[in-house]
């Protein structure tokens, strides 16, 4: 069953093949992000022995956040790493049918805490279920980060609309 929730992934980011940190650099890009641009290349570059383990990139929509973590994504699925690229909705839907029985919870969990860069785009955005949403999201960073496994977040929230939304101990990993 994750292995046919991992081939419609791929087959849905078909739409990122085109989206390279070279193309993002020669692009008419946000002034703001460009100056992203150096530290995201040096992160993709120097994968997985990078400075920094975790990237969260936040700020109003239209600014460019899902554009520069898909050049990541591309840059290093393209040297043949195990990424996984979801919205925050989609990785909500994960967790729901983990917790309805419909996938396997360990097999799941195994998948989204041992790839080698787990990006969730547009934190924030997804329906909160009780029991759900912040309890699998926040098993998920604590094993990414107790594996030393690499993640990147997309968001328009806040530091504090993060903290009202998730609380204070997802907001510290």
């Amino acid at each position: 069953m994750v292995s046919i929730i991992l081939k419609k992934i791929n087959r849905r980011l078909d739409f990122i093949k085109n989206t390279n940190l070279y193309s993002f650099k020669n692009a008419n890009a946000i002034p703001e992000l460009k100056k992203h641009y150096a530290f995201s290349e040096k992160f993709a570059s120097t994968f997985p022995k990078t400075s920094v383990y975790n990237l969260v990139f936040t700020g109003s929509v239209g600014t460019g956040k899902t554009h520069l973590s898909k050049c990541i994504f591309t840059e290093l699925t393209s040297k043949g790493y195990n990424s996984l690229f979801l919205s925050a909705t989609e990785l909500n839907n994960l967790f729901l049918k983990m917790h309805i029985g419909e996938l396997d919870r360990v097999l799941t969990l195994e998948m989204l805490a041992e790839c080698d860069l787990l990006i969730i785009d547009d934190l924030g955005v997804e329906p909160m279920y009780n029991n759900v949403t912040v309890e699998y999201l926040l098993a998920t960073l604590s094993l990414r980060i107790q594996n030393k496994k690499h993640f990147i977040i997309t968001t328009n929230l806040t530091h504090n609309e993060i903290l009202s939304r998730y609380g204070e101990r997802l907001l510290s990993r």
